[in-house]
């Protein structure tokens, strides 16, 4: 242990404690000075600039600020999730209850229609057909051996019906139409004047019926023509697609 300084209380002379114990004596004015133990020094503790404090703060608020963010958007992307999921299911269960339509029926379809007419009309007379954001499209299911859906075009252009597209079902469907339902049409309709090579394309444009029709793999098309085309020449052409149908399917 060092020694210490004390000033005297009763005289102020510096004394000496030394090693004299906690009692002393003042060498000047006899007084006797009792000793305590020194206070220990406080250690300073380190204090924040007002920079480092504002960068914490900041800091913290970022994350927080970022962790909200993220639960929004993962929020966000779960909610849409499900509308999406559920909007594809209505869909679905809309599409299985709309019941497919006969190839007879198309055969009533009105040919003179403008589009404006067509976009009162068909949802009347089809009440089972899906249209296009522009609704000069409807398409629906068919009910036949062959065919399994249809989709009728009008245009803006000519704003008249151009085109009655009919689909095979499916691709054994396709393979076979060659073989059965291409032989039928030439029967009833007369040979295609048209071809491609090979033969997997056919076209009847010189039809008495005024109405062109053409066969693609898969798909059987009718063009029509404005001012021209006949309600009972389309008709006559649709039942004569049914019955060829129903001779395919037998085979």
């Amino acid at each position: 242990m060092s020694a210490r300084v004390v000033v005297c209380p009763s005289c102020g002379a510096p004394v000496a404690s030394g090693l004299a114990g906690p009692v002393i004596e003042c060498q000047f004015c006899s007084s006797r000075i009792e000793l305590t133990a020194p206070t220990p020094l406080r250690t300073a503790t380190p204090r924040l600039s007002t920079v480092q404090r504002n960068l914490t703060v900041w800091a913290a608020s970022a994350i927080v600020g970022s962790i909200v963010v993220l639960a929004a958007i993962i929020m966000f992307m779960n909610r849409t999730q499900s509308q999406s999921h559920a909007k594809a299911v209505a869909q679905s269960a809309a599409a299985e209850k709309m019941p497919r339509v006969p190839l007879s029926r198309v055969a009533s379809l009105d040919i003179g229609m403008n589009l404006s007419e067509a976009q009162a009309k068909m949802p009347i007379a089809f009440p089972e057909a899906s249209t296009d954001v522009h609704r000069k499209d409807y398409s629906f299911d068919i009910e036949d051996p062959m065919i399994g859906s249809t989709r009728i075009s009008w245009e803006w252009g000519c704003d008249c019906l151009q085109r009655v597209n009919l689909y095979l079902k499916d691709y054994p469907t396709q393979l076979a139409a060659p073989k059965v339902l291409i032989p039928c049409l030439e029967q009833k309709l007369g040979a295609a004047d048209a071809r491609s090579s090979p033969p997997f394309h056919y076209y009847w444009t010189k039809l008495h019926s005024r109405v062109d029709l053409s066969y693609d793999p898969g798909l059987l098309s009718l063009e029509l023509k404005k001012g021209k085309s006949l309600q009972q020449d389309f008709a006559h052409l649709i039942a004569v697609i049914g019955d060829c149908d129903a001779l395919a399917n037998k085979h």
